[in-house]
């Protein structure tokens, strides 16, 4: 049965996995109390932590019958032979468990109705006035503990029913004080949880701290099971009533922050971004704008509010770095009404500030310690030898943060994280974050990519597991026989070097689909199972993509940026384009720029699984944040390491596998899956026609186009790619038109499309990039390009008067802004890559170099690119993606290809600023390989000359031969041609 099953199950199968939960186990003692809670009834169906509420939900639907039904199934009918013949558990016991349920359950239904029977009603949904005798349930828990007791004599794993006393209650009591905690004991904890501070979420130290300091106000038989759960907790055993009590308190503890919500209240809530060196830059949001004098602080609208936060706290020029300091000296709460009170404000003066992904681009205070997942940390330096000491793994050293006397821990698991005790970590012991928010023996999972309520199940993408108090660890695969769960022993992980409690995956494991259960194992003893659900390949190419496409940005060719959407596919045309003329790929195979044959997924085994992975993952979500793209690309890729990374994030992005979109209204990249479809592109030389399967393609389509096409008598073509890292997409050539259109017509996977024109989409060069655009508030510059070094650094002075400068500025409410200072002029732009191509124009720096017969080079492992929609319709028409790469000759580079000289001679004159007049260009590019002839007396250009071939911006060849020996008889056809030029 899969994961997430339970919540089609009926009353039958949570009668069944109720017993298995609290009758089936290793305690020998006989059950006493049922403690049948939200939270106990997610355990029992082998739900997750956060999900007690569904679970209560599913529980309560399975139960709901008619009035008459729910009084026969606890009459005495149900214990007659044809409803029950004793071999195997009572039909009955949903409706014996839900009894418990609601005589004691803080359900938010029915919390403050006292008599039990009108409680029943209410939960069951039944008219007022609905009646229940409930003579017979007395006999039929009675029943229920003779069957439990002839099991166990019999030798069966069953614990035994020791019913309780009934009182005056003879016909309910059993359900009423075998349910634990008692009604009147769990109003009590209702109310002590809600006076404390401790939130929905109380952590394990400072519940029971809570409970024993107001102990003697509960009853006997709640004492009795405090005491021996505490006494459990301090000696580390696990035993019913510590989980039986840390239920109730969850329940309690949920219900009085309910109840508490209605109050009218500003709330606030801490989230960090990056910076471009990877450090957190930390801001405040909140719920609705306080009331009173605010100082340094301002509330700013947020035209895209996170969650319900619809306001941006930041100083009075709009920026939030101010406000950061001021929150971390803790002299914030003096400016801003109610944050004094906030957990934020409680967390600094802790000292450590814990943060956890909430989505692709953006981290949030964790008020309490995370069960699972990647967290970083704020530390005060004072604090970090003791924090450090703490977390287990791989040394790591806390760097210097933005802020002073605070230090930053980089993200790592938060299992390698230990409790903060007082015999460990004295000055740490009473951090809140950092104690404990579970009890008992916790099958985690570290690591892994979270796919649609489970994991991938990809080899070398599986998450390892951790169970601190396991010697070993297995994994069983789940399947139905007959209709019932079977397990079939699988794999027994492997202990993980120095990390304590952690186990991985033996090496060539293979990969994972279907529901498992991982067990950790001590003493031949199951301490801590956990059921995962694994997707392998992907079955569908329909991927999520943004609900509000307008509030997202893409790279665009006419202008800098545009809104996403229709400018995702703006190179995109309906019908089939103008023909093309594919290089002869085995000629380019000898230049200096090598282009690579057969390079499609389907050829690189790194490639296929990558394409799987992205598929799996952006099926079920909408987008991947570029740090965790960045870490799943080096687990598959293995050469995916320094310059190559950013480079075959690019390429893949060029040849159309992604689209990376960046906020409109806060910082961060996010790639989201281009769905498939055919391309259609006509041959000038043949009549043919050439269609491409664009988009990220999983196996299975990717499989499905094969076969039918190849039915269809389509010819395959050899996928060809200048970079190692980035495959080409699959294409076939097809004799026509009419010839593509009935193949299609039988494959009915995917629509067609066809492709525009270069020259269409591209606008002018310098209406791009805006001139005296100023900057909105609050960004602040945190970049400047380096141009000895190739890349942006941190600012540091300033330029020499005559040097271009590129500033990159940011704030945490917007994406980042750039900014290309020349002189006294300033032009400003959201694009880096048009940032970046103004700004080596504005420098008379050559962007690109033309090299071979149709390749354009840019040199190093950074630098500026072709524009989006532009580099995608050139690689379409070529026949050959681009990407980095790395040879002799011309060493790290990034490199793309065009379908011919004319057409590289137009981007490169767009690409620098210009068009040049055909003519002109087509004499120089004579030029330039006529200086290639060897054997000839050659001498180099003069100064005068080369200086204003220098100048020739829109003219890369004019460019090359400045920089080159020529023959001696072309030196006066160069200065005619420049002549004429400049004319």
């Amino acid at each position: 049965m899969q994961p997430g099953v339970w919540k089609d199950w009926d009353a039958a199968a949570w009668g069944q996995a109720l017993l298995r939960h609290y009758f089936v186990g290793h305690d020998a003692r006989p059950v006493s109390r049922l403690s049948i809670s939200p939270e106990e009834l997610a355990k029992a169906a082998g739900a997750s932590d956060g999900e007690a509420a569904p679970a209560r939900d599913a529980f309560l639907t399975a139960v709901r019958c008619s009035a008459a039904a729910f009084r026969r199934h606890l009459s005495i009918a149900s214990l007659e032979r044809h409803a029950w013949n004793r071999h195997g558990p009572p039909p009955f016991l949903a409706y014996l468990f839900f009894t418990c349920f609601a005589a004691a359950s803080l359900d938010a239904d029915t919390a403050d109705e006292g008599v039990f029977r009108e409680r029943l009603r209410q939960l069951l949904g039944h008219h007022e006035g609905t009646s229940y005798a409930l003579g017979d349930l007395s006999r039929l828990w009675e029943a229920f503990a003779a069957w439990l007791e002839g099991r166990h004599d019999a030798g069966e794993p069953y614990r035994t029913l020791s019913l309780p006393d009934r009182g005056r209650a003879t016909l309910i009591g059993y359900s009423v004080r075998l349910a634990f905690p008692r009604r009147e004991d769990r109003l009590k904890l209702r109310a002590l949880l809600a006076a404390s501070s401790a939130g929905p979420a109380p952590t394990v130290p400072e519940a029971f701290q809570a409970i024993a300091r107001a102990r003697d106000r509960f009853s006997t038989d709640f004492r009795h099971v405090f005491d021996r759960a505490r006494a459990a907790l301090a000696s580390g055993r696990d035993v019913p009533e510590l989980q039986a009590l840390w239920s109730a308190i969850l329940e309690a503890a949920a219900l009085a922050d309910r109840r508490d919500s209605g109050d009218v209240r500003i709330r606030y809530r801490l989230l960090a971004q990056e910076d471009e060196l990877g450090r957190l830059e930390p801001f405040v949001v909140t719920a609705g704008v306080p009331s009173g004098t605010r100082h340094s602080a301002q509330f700013s609208p947020l035209d895209e509010p996170f969650d319900q936060f619809d306001h941006l706290v930041c100083a009075t020029d709009g920026s939030t770095g101010l406000i950061a300091n001021l929150l971390l000296m803790d002299a914030l709460a003096d400016k801003v009404p109610g944050l004094g009170a906030s957990p934020i404000s409680r967390a600094v003066r802790d000292g450590v500030l814990l943060f956890r992904q909430v989505d692709s681009a953006t981290w949030e205070l964790a008020v309490t310690r995370p069960t699972e997942g990647k967290v970083r940390a704020l530390v005060q330096s004072r604090l970090s030898d003791a924090f450090m000491r703490l977390v287990s793994g791989p040394q790591r050293h806390p760097r210097e943060a933005r802020f002073e006397s605070w230090c930053e821990v980089a993200a790592f698991d938060v299992t390698e994280l230990a409790e903060a005790r007082e015999s460990t970590a004295p000055e740490l012991a009473s951090v809140r974050c950092l104690q404990r928010i579970e009890i008992g023996p916790q099958l985690q999972l570290v690591g892994g990519v979270r796919v649609d309520g489970g994991y991938l199940g990809l080899s070398g993408l599986l998450p390892e597991v951790y169970c601190a108090e396991a010697e070993h660890a297995s994994m069983f695969r789940l399947s139905e026989e007959s209709g019932k769960r079977r397990s079939t022993h699988i794999a027994t992980l492997e202990p993980v070097g120095e990390r304590p409690g952690v186990f991985g995956w033996s090496p060539g494991h293979g990969d994972l689909e279907g529901p498992y259960v991982f067990a950790g194992t001590r003493d031949g003893r199951v301490v801590a199972p956990r059921e995962v659900l694994f997707h392998s390949r992907g079955l569908s190419h329909d991927y999520e993509y943004p609900t509000d496409p307008a509030r997202w940005l893409v790279e665009d060719c006419s202008t800098d940026v545009a809104p996403a959407g229709l400018a995702s596919e703006i190179f995109l045309a309906t019908g089939i384009g103008s023909p093309t003329r594919l290089p002869a790929v085995d000629a380019l195979a000898l230049e200096s720029v090598h282009v690579l044959r057969n390079r499609s997924v389907d050829d690189n085994n790194e490639h296929d699984r990558l394409v799987e992975a992205l598929a799996a993952i952006l099926m079920a979500r909408k987008g991947i944040a570029e740090s965790e793209l960045i870490e799943i690309l080096g687990k598959i890729v293995r050469q995916a390491t320094g310059f190559a990374v950013w480079g075959i994030i690019r390429g893949w992005v060029e040849a159309g596998y992604l689209d990376c979109l960046t906020r409109r209204q806060w910082r961060g990249r996010v790639y989201f899956a281009r769905r498939p479809q055919l391309v259609l592109i006509p041959d000038a030389d043949l009549g043919s026609i050439r269609v491409v399967l664009h988009g990220l393609a999983p196996y299975r389509l990717r499989s499905a186009a094969r076969e039918a096409f190849s039915r269809a008598g389509a010819t395959p073509l050899s996928a060809s790619s200048l970079s190692p890292y980035v495959p080409a997409p699959q294409a076939w050539r097809f004799t026509s038109v009419e010839h593509v259109n009935a193949s299609i017509a039988e494959y009915r996977e995917l629509g067609t499309v066809g492709m525009r024109e270069p020259e269409e989409l591209v606008g002018d060069f310098d209406s791009a990039v805006s001139d005296e655009a100023p900057l909105p508030p609050g960004y602040e510059c945190q970049r400047v390009w380096d141009w000895a070094a190739g890349g942006f650094r941190r600012a540091h002075g300033s330029a020499a008067p005559d040097e271009v400068r590129i500033e990159c500025h940011t704030r945490s409410n917007g994406p980042d802004r750039y900014t290309i200072v020349a002189g006294c002029r300033r032009r400003t732009t959201l694009s880096r890559s048009w940032a970046l191509l103004d700004g080596f124009r504005l420098a008379g720096r050559r962007a690109f170099t033309p090299v071979g017969s149709v390749a354009i080079v840019r040199s190093g492992d950074d630098g500026p690119q072709v524009p989006l929609p532009i580099a995608r319709v050139i690689g379409l028409r070529a026949g050959i993606v681009g990407g980095p790469a790395e040879t002799a000759t011309l060493g790290q580079h990034y490199a793309n290809a065009t379908d011919g000289p004319s057409a590289r001679r137009w981007l490169l004159a767009w690409l620098s600023g210009s068009r040049a007049d055909e003519q002109v260009a087509r004499r120089f590019a004579w030029l330039r390989a006529a200086t290639d002839a060897r054997g000839l007396d050659t001498v180099p250009i003069p100064a005068d000359l080369r200086r204003r071939l220098r100048g020739l911006h829109a003219l890369p060849d004019a460019l090359s031969i400045a920089e080159r020996r020529i023959p001696r008889h072309l030196l006066a056809h160069v200065r005619r041609a420049v002549a004429l030029t400049e004319s």
